[in-house]
């Protein structure tokens, strides 16, 4: 009935007459009366500064502007104040850190594991080394002698043999790790000065609260439990035979020498006790430490 050339006028004559209506409807908006808007820069919020990361040499390195840490001696058997000892803050007031102590934990736990497991090689056997068949003409695969490993009967393909898993570790490191480690029991509130040890040692750490109760005793997520008991040894590393009756004979109480202490120990037990004489052959072995540390 219509062409094409009809069809596509008629469609054009429809379009431009919508387009006029629309156009006589709404008017066109002029672009001078849309004003943009103003970002208000009086506001300016206060942010807080910036976190600075603490450098190695306020770990490594000593000051020596902190003053005694003065904290009273009590005794062991009552808790009523003794006396007072100046502790150096060069030992007791180090910034912990858990990634060192975490470090020498390691370190201390590799040291004393050695793998003693020893499996016999495919030469070390004592089977035959002769071939158990031809090379060829058999129609089968090759095989070698006895000692085979994926034969059965034969020796280990890969063998275990003793190792020592023990590794290296800074002196610096371990001696820091010691300090944040008697450092965070102060700051937990867990080391004591005693003067001196009586008798019955476990009974009045009993009497103290130090050691665990039966539901600490039997809840295995309870954490650390017990007492480590430094005294300061009559030998420098050696102790009575009543202490070391002691160390062996009870489960949560730990008696070791001012010069076998050693962040393993300290980290075990929930609580620290230190005798007066400990405390000061302690610092009198930082000592010279302190003294290549001081600026």
């Amino acid at each position: 009935m219509f062409g094409k050339r009809a069809v596509w006028s008629r469609c054009s004559c429809l379009i431009s007459s919508v387009v006029t209506a629309s156009t006589s409807i709404v008017p066109p908006v002029s672009v001078r009366a849309v004003r943009p808007i103003k970002k208000d820069t009086s506001f300016r919020p206060q942010l807080p500064p910036p976190w600075e990361a603490p450098s190695p040499d306020q770990y490594f390195n000593y000051n020596g502007g902190d003053a005694p840490i003065r904290t009273p001696i009590v005794g062991i058997h009552t808790g009523k104040v003794r006396g007072h000892i100046d502790l150096d803050p060069y030992i007791y007031n180090v910034l912990p850190r858990a990634d060192l102590i975490h470090r020498t934990l390691l370190w201390q736990k590799y040291a004393l594991t050695f793998l003693h497991q020893r499996e016999e090689g495919r030469y070390e056997t004592g089977q035959s080394r002769r071939k158990l068949r031809p090379q060829k003409g058999l129609g089968m695969a090759r095989l070698g002698d006895a000692a085979n490993p994926m034969l059965k009967g034969g020796a280990k393909a890969f063998p275990r043999r003793p190792r020592d898993l023990s590794r290296r570790l800074p002196v610096r490191v371990r001696r820091l790790a010691l300090r944040m480690a008697l450092s965070l029991r102060m700051l937990q509130g867990r080391l004591s000065v005693v003067r001196r040890l009586s008798p019955r040692i476990v009974a009045d750490c009993r009497r103290r609260g130090w050691l665990p109760s039966w539901e600490q005793v039997h809840n295995p997520y309870s954490g650390t439990k017990g007492v480590l008991i430094v005294v300061s040894g009559a030998n420098g590393d050696q102790l009575p035979e009543a202490l070391r009756r002691v160390s062996r004979e009870s489960n949560w109480v730990r008696v070791v020498p001012a010069m076998r202490v050693n962040v393993r120990d300290i980290m075990h037990t929930q609580n620290l006790v230190l005798t007066a004489g400990a405390a000061r052959r302690l610092q009198q072995e930082f000592l010279s430490y302190k003294l290549e540390e001081a600026p």
